[in-house]
């Protein structure tokens, strides 16, 4: 009986190929859109828990209070880690993990050099918090003896090919490294990343330890059932415990003092598996996504397949009026009321059987496409993934029932002495359902347009807003040395045709930056800034601009200067800045004077995500005199001539190390990935929802004026132009635009206000960006019910009522 049932249904199809076409498109373009979307939404939400375990683990942070703000910072200092097993029951094991990616190392491979920004410092138990599978070594002895390594497989692979790693060395820091493992790759889907892990034991900074400098990203593996606010709770006496002596020491105050003058610490835990979508802490070990736009994304996966939905719930409505006398005359021959149901459930059920199909194969065609643009490998395997199984079969199981339901049970519910002598209309039950679910489908084409429209404005306001710098056409290269080192470099840079300047430092915009702690001599007034190196042509080659004083220069010894930005200058709140004179504790014992020779005006030197804080700049010509990046100004069109004249001199100066640069503006774009993914997400499905919604809407206008081809013909009869007729067919679905951006907007206003709240700096929501949503769908829904119109208006009234 079900195959009857399904070769009917079957002919039905073939018979209405219009209508078909139009249903089973909308519903394969939709439910495919609306696949994809749960495919990147099921990855966000799947980071780390791929590790066994991985309810227990979490990672322990730090939020600084300063007296002028709070900083909230992902790595805490790493004396903790040693102590939080002993100090603490219901932590079983404490790891760190050691690295900042901002840096570049050069790795030596016999005769080739490597730069590499994901080489990590671990914890000898780092494996047995985290096992990461070893594909050769013995996972508890490796990470326990000086000068090792591990290699990633990719890793492994880039440096020796198919040859055995194993006993290998790599030179690092000229110093020689032996590889004693090979891991398998640290999935895609984790907060962490890193390609290669030598052992902590071999950082020296971590052979005294510190309770109050943050340095270390600390993991903690808790015992079942342990209660996450009492952990925190006894971490608040051992900071006092093991950090007072400390402080003291390098800020010349008592610990009460400091505190009293408005410091803390306070440190909490974080779920690993929470990592990535929640938080956004200064010294994240990669760029994390966002949780309120995974569930905007998540939102706008459901409605696109309710739109889909309600195309198809209208056509199957619209066009149960034409069954009304097939069901007639199945009743007459004896068909049950039960034996009709299943025919129109088994029809609907069908469509969206073969739309699913239909979008299975669009998913597995554009899949490719959508993960570049999401910037994430997405994967559509139903054996390895079997939840997408499941929703697969309800959508198809949900959609046919709902699509089938009423001509299911109203039609067939009919008497068929009324049905056969015609008097079977549309019910205007059911003309308000079908408003009620084309309304509610414009309400989400506003929804999805205007927020597509406030992220754009959000991005391309990141992207041309003034930083306080330059950011266009300076060149940042690799390089780690000391300053006198850099600066033979830059001389021979700065000879080449087409540069400006030439500047070393330890950071550019969007790089780390440390902590520092000043105090103004005999007070306990402690300043704790962002801190930066640079030599004296830096500042110039940025392009930061002086309020006050001067910047470093050749023409000064500025090894005890400091310039400060100007949050900096209003922080610290003193009637001359300049001339300051402001005491580093770095060494206890010998404090350093230090004086503020200058203010700068404000620069974004972190994401927009993050206000601006108080900076300080220190010269390379003092202690702090490392560098790594070197800052090319170019002043000319032709790029590729320049670069490769700079690469020239990087060979004669710098001979055997690799020639790595980058452009400020490209990495400065790179802070808001997770926000362009999101940005083409947004404005593909909104593009698809319209697609979807004006494919319903043709098929809905075609079934309309075909019920009203009379009417038109005795309005042509009696002098009606084609443009009325136009203008009569479209109102009705004017007025129901109308209605969606009243219903629309408050929805998308809530929905981007919470997305716009990650950033510090960010546009103003606009009247304007809403009506504009309101009139593009209408715009649409015009051009889509016009064709329709047109065609019905044109048709000639002698062939509408000659049946009359």
């Amino acid at each position: 009986m079900l195959a009857h049932h399904f070769k009917i249904a079957f002919r039905t199809l073939l018979k209405k190929k219009v209508y078909s076409v139009i249903n089973i498109l909308g519903l394969s373009v939709g439910a495919a859109a609306s696949l994809i979307i749960f495919l990147y939404v099921q990855k966000e939400l799947s980071y780390d828990q791929f590790l066994p375990g991985s309810e227990q683990i979490y990672r322990v942070v730090e939020e600084r209070i300063y007296p002028d703000h709070v900083s909230e910072f992902a790595m805490i200092p790493g004396g903790f880690s040693t102590i939080f097993p002993d100090e603490i029951p219901e932590i079983q094991q404490s790891t760190r993990l050691i690295g900042f990616p901002n840096f570049a190392t050069n790795v030596r491979v016999e005769d080739k050099v490597y730069t590499e920004h994901y080489i990590f410092s671990a914890d000898s138990n780092f494996f047995e918090v985290f096992p990461f599978k070893l594909l050769k070594g013995n996972s508890a002895k490796v990470l326990r003896n000086p000068n090792t390594i591990i290699l990633t497989e990719s890793l492994a692979t880039k440096y020796f090919g198919d040859t055995d790693p194993m006993g290998k060395t790599v030179r690092i820091f000229d110093q020689d490294q032996e590889v004693v493992g090979v891991m398998e790759n640290v999935p895609e889907h984790s907060h962490m990343k890193f390609d290669a892990l030598t052992p902590a034991l071999g950082v020296g900074f971590l052979e005294d330890p510190s309770f109050y400098i943050a340095g270390t990203y600390t993991y903690v593996k808790l015992a079942p059932g342990a209660s996450i606010r009492k952990i925190e709770e006894k971490i608040v006496p051992l900071i006092e415990k093991n950090a007072a002596g400390q402080i003291e020491r390098n800020v010349g105050v008592s610990f009460k003092k400091y505190i009293e003058d408005g410091n803390g610490y306070i440190y909490t835990l974080q779920p690993i598996a929470d990592i990535h979508l929640t938080s956004h802490r200064t010294n994240e070990i990669k760029p994390n996504g966002d949780m309120t736009t995974v569930r905007i994304l998540g939102f706008i996966s459901i409605l696109i397949l309710v739109i889909a939905g309600i195309n198809f719930v209208n056509l199957a409505t619209a066009r149960s009026t034409e069954r009304a006398k097939e069901v007639g005359v199945r009743k007459v021959l004896g068909s049950r009321k039960s034996q009709l149901i299943y025919q129109f459930l088994s029809e609907s059920t069908l469509i969206s059987l073969i739309g699913i199909v239909i979008a299975t194969a669009i998913i597995q065609l554009s899949l490719g496409f959508f993960s570049t643009m999401a910037q994430q490998q997405l994967e559509f395997n139903l054996m390895s993934n079997p939840l997408i199984l499941v929703v697969l079969v309800a959508i198809v199981l949900v959609l046919g029932v709902i699509a089938g339901l009423y001509p299911a049970f109203y039609i067939s519910a009919l008497r068929p002495v009324q049905v056969l002598k015609g008097k079977f209309q549309s019910s205007s039950r059911g003309s308000f359902l079908r408003n009620g679910l084309v309304t509610f489908q414009f309400t989400i084409s506003i929804i999805l347009i205007s927020s597509t429209l406030v992220v754009y404005d959000q991005l391309h306001f990141v992207q041309t807003k003034d930083l306080g710098f330059e950011k266009e056409n300076l060149m940042s290269i690799n390089y780690n040395s000391q300053d006198d080192e850099a600066r033979a470099l830059q001389n021979e840079i700065a000879k080449v045709p087409g540069v400006a300047s030439v500047g070393g430092g330890n950071a550019l915009p969007g790089g780390y930056f440390y902590g520092m702690q000043f105090r103004l001599p005999g007070t306990s007034e402690i300043y704790t800034p962002k801190v930066t190196n640079m030599d004296d042509h830096f500042n110039s080659a940025l392009g930061l601009r002086v309020l006050e004083g001067r910047l470093f220069g050749p023409a000064f010894n500025d090894s005890l200067s400091i310039v400060v930005n100007e949050t900096a200058a209003k922080v610290m709140g003193l009637e001359n800045t300049v001339g300051t004179v402001l005491l580093n504790s770095a060494d206890p014992d010998n404090p350093t004077a230090y004086t503020i020779v200058g203010v700068v005006e404000d620069f974004n030197y972190e994401s927009l995500h993050t206000e601006i804080t108080p900076l300080f700049m220190m010269s390379t010509e003092g202690q702090f005199n490392f560098q790594s990046v070197t800052a090319v100004r170019l002043n000319t069109s032709n790029l590729s001539s320049t670069i490769a004249n700079i690469e020239k001199v990087w060979q004669e100066v710098v001979p055997g190390e690799p020639f790595v640069y980058s452009f400020l503006s490209n990495n400065l774009d790179n802070l808001y990935q997770s926000e362009k993914a999101s940005s083409q997400l947004l404005t593909v499905f909104a593009l698809v929802a319209i697609v979807i919604a004006c494919v319903g809407l043709f098929g809905l206008a075609a079934y309309m004026a075909n019920q009203r081809t009379k009417e038109i013909g005795v309005r042509k009869v009696m002098g009606a132009t084609v443009t009325s007729i136009v203008g009569l067919l479209s109102k009705d679905f004017a007025r129901l635009v109308l209605i969606s951006t009243v219903l629309g907007i408050p929805v998308a206003l809530y929905l981007m206000n919470e997305w716009l709240q990650s950033f510090a700096y960010r546009v103003s929501l606009s009247a304007f960006t809403f009506i504009m949503a309101g009139l593009l769908v209408l715009i649409f829904t015009i051009l889509t019910i016009s064709y329709q119109a047109i065609s019905a208006a044109r048709i000639n009234p002698v062939d509408s009522l000659k049946e009359e």
